[in-house]
């Protein structure tokens, strides 16, 4: 895997927060959170999720924001890659989920008050994403959480 590291530009406001209520902490009082991100300086916006239809809630509102914060696991940041990938914002990710190997990988923490500190520090990373196909099936997952040669 290919990790570049580079410097925010100064502005980055605006923040698509969605999280995954049934992410293994989805569920938990994230005011915390909400308070590390607000203080950090992000507007944050937050759509009803009631289900996991992150791709969808991305597409509607990738030009009104600045980046997007994705709380989940790994499964949660799979079904948010190809809004990520079309919208080319940069993504916040907050570990809610079980194993967190994408997260542990780039070594973010997994207290999500701690990962709100990484993502406000604004230093970002370029992961390399490949794809593949077997009988026509998507292999992206794959590719992306399980590739640490």
């Amino acid at each position: 895997m290919s990790i570049t590291e580079k410097r925010k530009p100064s502005k980055r406001s605006l923040a698509l927060l969605l999280v995954n209520p049934k992410a293994r902490r989805g569920r938990e009082d994230l005011a915390a959170v909400r308070e590390r991100l607000i203080q950090g300086g992000l507007v944050l916006r937050e759509p009803d999720v009631e289900s996991s239809d992150f791709l969808t809630l991305i597409q509607r509102h990738r030009d009104e924001v600045d980046c997007i914060i994705v709380g989940g696991g790994d499964g949660t940041l799979h079904s948010t890659l190809s809004g990520l990938l079309e919208s080319k914002l940069p993504l916040g990710i907050l570990p809610l989920g079980t194993a967190n190997d994408l997260a542990r990988t780039l070594q973010i923490p997994t207290d999500p008050v701690r990962a709100c500190g990484v993502i406000l520090d604004g230093a970002m990373r370029s992961i390399d994403i490949g794809s593949g196909a077997v009988n026509n099936r998507s292999m992206r997952r794959q590719t992306l959480i399980h590739c640490y040669l």
